[in-house]
């Protein structure tokens, strides 16, 4: 929701700003916040359609960090 309105890079800046690190949890936006991977977040959870809360049925869940493991 933040990448459509337009909250995402109020986000980022504040974290910058407080030196936070920011872990997103994203959906349909999983392939535009990990481009951020590295620079401005630190880690990501991606979930790929069908998204958990449409189904009771086990869903994959991605795991994406800044740093190889």
């Amino acid at each position: 929701m933040t990448l459509g309105n337009g909250s995402f890079d109020t986000i980022l800046r504040r974290c910058r700003e407080r030196g936070v690190p920011l872990v997103v949890y994203a959906q349909s936006g999983a392939a535009v916040a990990r481009a951020f991977l590295g620079a401005e977040v630190t880690a990501l959870s991606a979930e790929p359609f069908p998204f958990s809360q449409f189904s009771a049925d086990p869903t994959a869940l991605y795991l994406y960090t800044d740093k190889e493991s």
